[in-house]
């Protein structure tokens, strides 16, 4: 019953500051599975830290139905929660997909695609880990813009990458719907790291 012993400010600012990390280090491994693909070494890493990701999750929830007065709206905790997990999520659902369409080799692009999750992943963390210090305005403001600038940086990479893929395997259009989603699932992923930043400037606007 550590739940009821434990300080509730210190509970879900410690759950979603593990969360983040972990959702951070996981798109740090997709990148690694795609620099190194076909091997399918690290793939199981990803899992696993989806997985951890998982447990925050139902560990938040848990601690929602077993404490009276929270540091933050009970709809904010779920919302910052789940959409983290959405991230996870997406890499975990990319990395699978890679094994199961059986990709022999991955596009350059791909690979600078999910560099661009990685590094908005790693403001995610940077914000989340932060959030309980509502003082820090200005520093949350600069990982705001910086986010969005990832964001836009992200669409770039994918519309160039998918005209680039219809130009390249015309002739392979398995290939290319299989590619495709792949696309667009990590572009989701970068998606939600600013849907993260949108849910943590609202909580910053209320609570601050």
């Amino acid at each position: 019953m550590w739940h009821k012993l434990m300080p509730a400010e210190f509970g879900f600012y410690d759950l979603f500051t593990r969360h983040s990390r972990t959702m951070a280090e996981g798109a740090r491994v997709f990148v690694e599975v795609l620099e190194k693909w076909p091997s399918h070494k690290n793939v199981e890493r990803v899992y696993e830290l989806e997985h951890e990701c998982d447990t925050f999750v139902r560990l938040a929830i848990d601690l929602l139905h077993h404490t009276f007065i929270t540091p933050l709206d009970r709809e904010e905790i779920i919302n910052l929660a789940s959409t983290m997990d959405d991230v996870i999520d997406g890499i975990q659902v990319a990395s699978r997909r890679l094994v199961l369409f059986e990709i022999d080799a991955v596009p350059p692009a791909m690979v600078d695609l999910a560099r661009v999750l990685e590094r908005a992943a790693a403001v995610v963390s940077d914000m989340v880990s932060v959030l309980k210090d509502f003082k820090k305005i200005d520093e949350q403001r600069e990982r705001f813009e910086r986010l969005h600038a990832l964001e836009n940086e992200g669409d770039g990479v994918f519309h160039a990458a998918l005209a680039d893929l219809f130009k390249t395997h015309a002739s392979d259009p398995l290939r290319v719907i299989k590619l495709k989603e792949i696309y667009e699932t990590v572009e989701r992923a970068i998606d939600r790291c600013e849907d993260v930043g949108n849910i943590v400037e609202g909580i910053l606007l209320e609570h601050g």
